[in-house]
């Protein structure tokens, strides 16, 4: 299902209407939320299609909406059962970003735009691993994701 979504995202995103769009995006993290204690494969799965989206949302008619407050905005107001799930799942997508940037067949204009994009973020992405760090709470599972999302975006 998270492949079909995906796939769904690639081909017809262009040709939705802004405010389809914007459901979809709100609905794909509904998605997130429900799965976030689904097999790992599953759930990066769709985190991958969370965030192509993102990435051909930033892309559609000059938007700038690769914004990482509004994407921990979105996912925060989704009423998580516990903090660790929350950070998971904020950790999850913010890993596959940068790897799905690199994939992702968009023009070379959107391309720069979104690299700059991706670039403006990486100080608010950094402080945020680093808040999650200090944390006491903070589990090794949620510190591994750390260090893997670090990574994802030293790259």
């Amino acid at each position: 299902a998270a492949t079909a979504l995906r796939d769904f995202a690639n081909r017809e995103w262009d040709h939705l209407s802004k405010e389809q769009q914007q459901g979809y995006r709100v609905e794909i993290f509904n998605v997130l939320a429900v799965y976030w204690q689904a097999e790992r494969f599953l759930y990066v799965q769709i985190c991958v299609t969370v965030a192509n989206i993102l990435l051909r949302a930033g892309s559609s008619h000059g938007d700038d909406l690769i914004v990482v407050a509004d994407v921990l905005r979105s996912l925060e107001s989704l009423g998580w059962p516990t903090l660790e799930a929350y950070h998971l799942a904020v950790l999850g997508l913010l890993t596959v970003l940068p790897e799905e940037f690199s994939s992702i067949n968009i023009s070379g204009t959107h391309r720069n735009s979104l690299r700059c994009a991706l670039q403006k973020a990486i100080p608010q992405v950094l402080a945020l691993l680093n808040n999650f760090v200090h944390i006491s709470s903070t589990s090794t599972d949620t510190l591994s994701q750390v260090l893997k999302c670090f990574t994802s975006w030293a790259k």
